[in-house]
Order: structure tokens, then sequence, then C-alpha cells
């Protein structure tokens, strides 16, 4: 009887190794297969009161421009990115106003950024000191934006900046 029990778990092992594979490989093929256009994606993400808005261009750049009021980027974000895409190219502040930068908060703890653009204002506002906290803390580069300056997105897609003009 136990020779019987010893067949069935190392057949049993087997299965288990074998299913882990098949869906390993169907996870990794759904990855792969993900479509990716030759077209710049925009969308206007609903945060309330605020604004949010994420640019991915046709080589997959993804630019969140403000962050809205509170926790509402978070919901949103997740409805314009793949469920495992974790990592964001640039985040934008347009102003130190809390409605513009305040969604940033959470979003730095659960995605890698390569780069935070501000407008090089200052604000008295606690939560902005906080944004800076963990920008620092993430040890995430800064750069102040000037007026003429442009970004290159990749395939053909740029970012001009407007304003500030100092």
């Amino acid at each position: 009887m136990g020779k019987f029990f010893s067949h069935i778990r190392h057949y049993l092992r087997w299965y288990i190794l074998l299913t882990l594979i098949i869906f390993s490989i169907l996870l990794w093929l759904v990855i792969l297969d993900e479509e990716r256009s030759d077209f710049l994606t925009f969308a206007m993400l609903d945060v309330g009161q605020g604004d949010a808005l994420f640019i991915e261009s046709p080589t997959g750049t993804q630019v969140v421009i403000d962050g809205g009021p509170n926790k509402a980027l978070m919901k949103e974000i997740v409805k314009v990115m793949p469920w495992y895409d974790r990592h964001i190219d640039m985040l934008i502040v347009t102003n130190p106003d809390q409605d513009h930068f305040s969604g940033f908060i959470p979003l730095l703890s659960r995605y890698k950024t390569d780069v935070i653009i501000s407008p090089g204002t200052i604000s008295s506002n606690p939560a902005y000191e906080v944004l800076d906290n963990e920008i620092t803390k993430r040890k995430i580069p800064k750069i102040t934006a000037l007026r003429g300056q442009k970004i290159d997105l990749g395939g053909g897609a740029y970012l001009e900046i407007l304003f500030p003009d100092r």
C-alpha cells in the first residue's frame, strides 16, 4: 500500500509542475501578445475636481499629467494601463495646488517613476511637502519645466512646455 501512495505522490508532483509550467506559458503569451498600436493614446481620467491626463506614445512611453486631489487616480490609472505594468516614465505637476498633485502621493508607492517635471513653484500646502518627501525618498529626478522645452516621447510624439516662462 505504501508503494501505491508513493507512486500517487510522484505523479501528483509532476501534474502540479506541468500545470504551473502551462500556466506560466499562457501568462507570458498574454503579456507578449498585448497589442501596441502605432497611435498616441490620450485619456482624460475622471478624478473628480482637478485634472489627470494619461498619455502613451506609439513607442510605449507613459506620462501622467496632474494627479487630481485625492486617491481617485489609483482607481482610474488601472483603466488605461495593463494590470502588470507598474512603471510610469514621467509625472508632470502643472502647479502646486492640491487638486493637481495630491493623487501622485499614493501613485508613487505603487508605480516606479523615472522622472518628475514640475513648474518650480513652491507651495505652503503640507501635502506638497509629503509629495516632495516621497520624490526624495524614492530618488526620482525632479526637473523644472521651462518655456519652449520639448520632450521626445518617441514615435513622433512630443510634449512642448508652453508655460512657465521662468
